[in-house]
Order: structure tokens, then C-alpha cells, then sequence
């Protein structure tokens, strides 16, 4: 078994004082634009992800700060899934057999288990990519990935 998992971006501390975001590690400082985000999502009945999927009522604002991160994520691991059975000329046998929140987990045979592991965190690294990364500035994206005998790790 080869998993992997991923998340678009890691937001380790969230504080809502007032309408303004303090993010861990000084992000909202390297990302200027970053400082309006939350006053405009206040202001939008909607919140979007960067590939545009659109979620309605939000109430709270947590949720609202939440939906487009987690959305993302959802998204670019959605695009990800696809990736393995376009790519299954470069890993032969490696198939995936799981799906659980941010992790893909692939089936192989024994002897091919780095080299699926090596394919399946590229395959992640470019779903996520295709969606995080249209943009400046570009976010570098980080995969973890084990191999094991059993899917439970």
C-alpha cells in the first residue's frame, strides 16, 4: 500500500478579533491582498474556491474564512483522482483502491512500492497544483507519503 496525503494550505491559528485575521507565521504579512480578504468576505452572500465552486449560507464567519480553504483543498484532490488513471502508463500495477479527506491510497506490488510512492506524490502534487498555483504567488504544495502492508498504515 502506498498513501499519500495533502492539504492546499495550513492554517495552524485562526483568530477572529474584530473583523481582522491573525494567521501563524506571519503569512497575512507576505501576502498583502490576504489583509482585505476577510472584510470582503463580510460583504458577499457567497463564498467561492479558487476554481470557482460557489457555497451559499454562511452564516457564521469562521465558515465563511473556512469554505474557499477547505473547498480548495476538496478541489485540487478532486482533480488529483483523476490524475492516476490518466497516468497509468508510467506506474504500471498501481492502482487506487482508497479515498479518505486528504489522502489517496494506491495498491501495488511489493517491488514497486517506491516507485508508486514517487508517482502518486507527483500525480498529488500536480492536481493540487493545476488549482492552487494559476496565480502569483505561488504556494508550494507538500505531500506526505508512506508505503505499508496494510491500508491502516
Amino acid at each position: 500500500m502506498v498513501r499519500a496525503g495533502a492539504s492546499a494550505w495550513t492554517w495552524r491559528s485562526l483568530k477572529v478579533r474584530m473583523g481582522t485575521v491573525s494567521y501563524a507565521g506571519g503569512w497575512l504579512a507576505t501576502t498583502p491582498i490576504c489583509r482585505t480578504y476577510p472584510e470582503a468576505v463580510l460583504l458577499e452572500a457567497s463564498t467561492r474556491t479558487l476554481t470557482g465552486r460557489r457555497r451559499t449560507k454562511d452564516e457564521r464567519l469562521i465558515d465563511r474564512l473556512n469554505a474557499p480553504v477547505q473547498g480548495t483543498a476538496a478541489d485540487g484532490l478532486k482533480l488529483a483522482l483523476a490524475l492516476p488513471w490518466e497516468r497509468t502508463g508510467e506506474c504500471l500495477g498501481a492502482v487506487p483502491v482508497l479515498v479518505c479527506h486528504d489522502e489517496i491510497v494506491i495498491e501495488c506490488d511489493a517491488d514497486k512500492a517506491e516507485e508508486a510512492k514517487e508517482w502518486l506524490v507527483q500525480v498529488m502534487k500536480d492536481g493540487m497544483d493545476a488549482v492552487v498555483n494559476v496565480m502569483e504567488p505561488h504556494i508550494p504544495i507538500e505531500v506526505e507519503a508512506s508505503v505499508s502492508k496494510t491500508w491502516g498504515g
